[in-house]
């Protein structure tokens, strides 16, 4: 697994641990392990400096069934210095990771992909250069896949949120802005907002994983972690409002939509994972609260 050490990867890398199953992860030597420090002792940490050839012979040594690929490099709107950390996060990585589960005849390999490869539309557009870099990677998959019989599965994400997240995401914003009474300066907020639970983020990779062992040798598939109703930015504040029985100070229109802002969240039936027994979201943000008990 690759990615273990973001808020995403620790909790399916700690749920996989939970099955008794043997969890190896790839990591570059800077990544901190304060997420699954709880996992220290019933995980594999491998560390590498970002050569083909250290993957290739963890990968030999480990002899996965799976190979989870988590780890990204997001940027909403890059800097034109930002482009080699986009392209070697992003690109390389998962191309030697292909590399490695060729050479070692890994079957099943689970990409990570965003909502935002398809902006506006449930066509391929990217909406910023991350979302390219992440098409990018499937398009060069299907080299592995034709040549090595590899069955890839790619989860596409829109929005997560859960306990503890550390990263700098909407859920946590509204919370510091309930906490702190300070005002928060919003867009206009009629963007859509899909918010899968965390819970049911890990399961759909799990799924997603179970779905690449019945899959023909050589084949690809693209799925969405969709959630059970899709809100859109003011609806979702409200909604927060409520589940918290307080009202913030929200300020929307003062920050314009960024350049391509997806508006509209476009996601096939047929392509969503994970159907039934879903987390809502007032449900999921009072298991956040309850969890974290800090409001």
């Amino acid at each position: 697994m690759t990615g273990a050490g973001g808020y995403i990867g620790s909790n399916l890398a700690r749920h996989i641990c939970g099955t008794g199953a043997e969890v190896h992860v790839l990591l570059r030597p800077s990544t901190q392990l304060l997420l699954i420090s709880d996992l220290k002792d019933k995980i594999n940490v491998h560390r590498y400096a970002g050569e083909t050839s250290e993957i290739i012979e963890i990968v030999h040594s480990v002899r996965p069934d799976t190979i989870f690929h988590l780890a990204a490099c997001f940027k909403a709107q890059h800097e034109p210095h930002e482009i080699k950390e986009l392209i070697e996060s992003n690109i390389l990585l998962g191309t030697q990771l292909l590399e490695a589960a060729a050479a070692e005849g890994v079957k099943c390999f689970i990409n990570t992909g965003t909502h935002w490869q398809n902006y506006d539309t449930c066509e391929y557009c990217p909406s910023d250069l991350y979302a390219a870099t992440k098409q990018a990677l499937e398009t060069i998959a299907d080299y592995y896949i034709s040549a090595f019989g590899i069955s890839f599965v790619t989860l596409k994400l829109i929005d997560t949120y859960g306990p503890f997240d550390p990263r700098p995401k909407l859920i946590p914003a509204l919370k510091m802005a309930a906490q702190s009474d300070q005002r928060l300066d919003m867009s206009p907020g009629e963007q859509q907002i899909g918010l899968v639970y965390i819970d049911d983020v890990v399961k759909a990779f799990v799924l997603a994983a179970l779905y690449a062992e019945k899959m023909p040798p050589g084949t690809k598939k693209s799925f969405i972690a969709a959630p059970k109703e899709i809100y859109t930015l003011r609806e979702v504040s409200a909604i927060f409002e409520n589940a918290l029985g307080k009202k913030l100070n929200i300020e929307f229109g003062r920050h314009p939509y960024r350049k391509r802002e997806v508006m509209d969240i476009c996601c096939g039936d047929e392509n969503i994972l994970l159907k039934t027994e879903l987390v809502g979201l007032y449900e999921g943000l009072q298991k956040v609260f309850k969890a974290e008990c800090e409001i």
